[in-house]
């Protein structure tokens, strides 16, 4: 559970946003929506830990971690969040599953098969796992980067605008695949989005608007 209060985000003196006090449910698929340069990614980056300047609380089960600095607070962002992005950002020569497993690998990260082999089920990628990604579409490989990102199995999954290059088909189905996970795999997922017609897959649904961060009711 993260629970925000009496939250403020300021640059140079001036408000970008404020918050009184929202709470996001565990295993729930969160939205977060508003005008470019409202302060989705900023919020992103707050909750997961990269951003600790800011007024206010937020608190992660219970905790806020805003004073950690340095390897501490890296350490713990690792061990919460894992992230998803606009771009997937795979690498073209290698297959979907060398893809999937590249950073486990390079860290020297024992993973858990039985549930990297049910992301991959969830993704529908068992068909694909030897082909060299290049040969993709934009939603494949979309799919693989979020599988990638669920290999270190962490409580948190931050999407940063996964479907803004994808067709509205492919949106469709990776706003359902992320619902599926957090369902499925006791994830929180939250997500910064531009396309209001997915909105209906969310559980929670966060608004950035006229400086103000609110929660509205579905």
């Amino acid at each position: 559970m993260i629970e925000i209060d009496n939250l403020e985000k300021s640059f140079s003196n001036k408000t970008l946003f404020s918050c009184s006090k929202v709470v996001l449910k565990d295993q729930s698929l969160v939205a977060i929506i508003g005008e470019s340069g409202c302060g989705k990614t900023t919020l992103l980056n707050m909750l997961s830990l990269i951003d600790n300047q800011y007024k206010g609380s937020i608190k992660i089960n219970g905790v806020s971690y805003q004073t950690l600095k340095g390897k501490k607070k890296e350490e713990t962002r690792s061990n919460l969040f894992s992230f998803v992005f606009s771009h997937p950002y795979l690498i073209d020569y290698l297959s979907v599953k060398e893809n999937i497993l590249f950073s486990s690998l390079i860290r020297k990260t024992n993973i858990d098969n039985e549930k990297l082999n049910k992301y991959i089920q969830l993704a529908k990628l068992e068909s694909c796992l030897d082909s060299k990604v290049t040969f993709l579409s934009e939603g494949e490989k979309q799919r693989i980067s979020i599988v990638r990102a669920l290999v270190y199995d962490r409580k948190f999954l931050i999407c940063d605008e996964p479907t803004a290059h994808l067709d509205p088909n492919n949106a469709k189905i990776i706003v359902k695949l992320l619902k599926d996970i957090s369902q499925e795999c006791n994830k929180t997922v939250i997500v910064a989005l531009h396309d209001y017609s997915l909105l209906p897959f969310f559980d929670e649904i966060l608004e950035i608007k006229d400086r103000k961060l609110n929660e509205i009711n579905k």
